[in-house]
């Protein structure tokens, strides 16, 4: 009773927190069979006079379960448990805080998240609900979740505007260094960042990160796993962070991240109080300037070959068209040995895209300097000696200034999201029942 009167002496906005609890209520006994069927509420947590329910608790774990392709077994069900709580703590921290900054601003959001809801989960012809109904998930609590996201990132940028305030200037600087850079090389990554809480210390955090790499690994959706779990600006989009230039990684990042393969989950990597887990995606090894883009205009020399040729006679024939070509040094006189050998195949071959030729031949052309022959290359016509008498670099694809301001969005939501947050915790009254 003495707890109630404290709450009820709280200001109006936190009385209408209790409000949810009872509507909550409410509506877990009308839903239908599978959802909640036989469960009754029960107050699991309080976060600053704001009540969570154990049904919202398995909510998130199914809607984890859902985002994440994660199996909920006998030995991870406490901890996605913990997890789950752990996150509806932090949506009610984000919503209170958002409240305080723009009152009202939670029903315009609402929208905005309803609509990201739809778009993500409807499928089939069935609304998000419905999916989202099949796998015993409430709306209400996905709504909730997303619309904490919405609402954090405005409250970020009112509460710190000044480190916002340098966005377009920052994303113009950055053009010009990747003019500047454009060859270098680049790596395009996706990541989850963990961050310490009071709940959950750093030992901990690095034994989640485990986990989490570990059901990544076994097929576990990891754009899903960093939606719900990252602390990084970029969760919103799965964990994608783009293409960064390998040489500004830090030195930690670095190593493991060139060792690794394109579709690789790395070891997570502990540095300043946070815990890293990154996916490499892809990698440019010549930064912007992507050789396969280039188009060429090729000559080529085809000496036909008869069917019963043995292999003594394909390697005479070859050592012989070697010895024909050294001097060349122009398309021309590789169009007249083309005639010469009496091909009817067409010598000249004008605006060629690289990326259309098979490997092989890529690999040939690439390598090859204007006007220097290649060595023979064994083909259905015959053997085949190339030459590149034209390339055209292709025209540098620039990110726009709007990708590469959202990139340094996210750079700072990054930097500030789990200090405030944690912040936020240590001086919210938070009672776990």
């Amino acid at each position: 009773m003495q707890y109630l009167q404290s709450v009820i002496s709280r200001p109006r906005h936190q009385l209408g927190l209790l409000l949810r609890l009872c509507l909550f209520c409410i509506i877990a006994t009308i839903l239908p069979a599978g959802q909640h069927a036989n469960a009754k509420a029960a107050i699991v947590a309080i976060v600053n006079g704001d009540p969570i329910t154990n049904l919202e608790v398995e909510d998130r774990m199914n809607f984890i379960r859902l985002a994440t392709n994660i199996t909920i077994t006998t030995e991870n069900m406490r901890s996605l448990r913990d997890d789950a709580l752990q996150a509806l703590i932090e949506d009610r921290l984000k919503l209170q805080e958002a409240n305080n900054v723009v009152p009202g601003a939670e029903i315009q959001a609402q929208n905005v998240a309803a609509s990201f809801i739809e778009q993500n989960f409807g499928r089939d012809g069935m609304t998000a609900q419905e999916i989202l109904s099949q796998e015993n998930v409430n709306i209400e609590t996905v709504l909730a979740k997303y619309t904490a996201d919405v609402l954090w990132s405005n409250t970020l940028r009112i509460r710190f505007a000044r480190q916002f305030a340098s966005l377009d200037k920052n994303a113009e600087k950055e053009q010009q260094k990747i003019k500047q850079s454009f060859s270098e090389p680049q790596i395009k990554l996706s990541e989850i960042i963990l961050l310490a809480t009071p709940q959950r210390n750093l030992e901990q955090t690095q034994a989640m990160a485990q986990e989490i790499v570990k059901a990544a690994r076994q097929g576990a959706s990891f754009s899903g796993i960093a939606q719900q779990y990252s602390a990084a600006g970029s969760a919103s989009r799965g964990g994608d962070v783009g293409w960064l230039f390998i040489e500004r990684l830090p030195d930690a990042f670095k190593a493991p991240l060139m060792a690794a393969k394109d579709g690789d989950i790395l070891e997570p990597v502990t540095q300043s109080g946070q815990v890293y887990i990154f996916k490499r995606e892809e990698l440019r090894e010549q930064g912007l300037l992507d050789p396969k883009a280039t188009i060429v205009t090729l000559a080529r020399a085809v000496d036909e070959l008869a069917e019963d040729f043995s292999n003594d006679q394909i390697q005479s024939r070859s050592q012989a068209l070697t010895e024909k070509t050294a001097s060349l040094n122009s398309c021309n006189q590789i169009e007249a040995l083309n005639a010469e050998l009496g091909s009817d195949v067409q010598s000249v071959i004008r605006d060629l895209a690289l990326s259309d030729l098979s490997p092989q031949l890529q690999r040939q052309i690439i390598s090859l300097e204007v006007n220097e022959p290649s060595q023979p290359l064994k083909f259905a016509e015959g053997l085949v000696v190339f030459m590149v008498c034209e390339r055209k670099l292709p025209e540098l694809d620039l990110p726009s200034l709007e990708s590469l301001k959202q990139r340094e969005l996210e750079r700072i939501m990054t930097s500030l999201s789990g200090r405030f947050l944690l912040r936020l915790q240590r001086n919210a009254r938070i009672e776990l029942k």
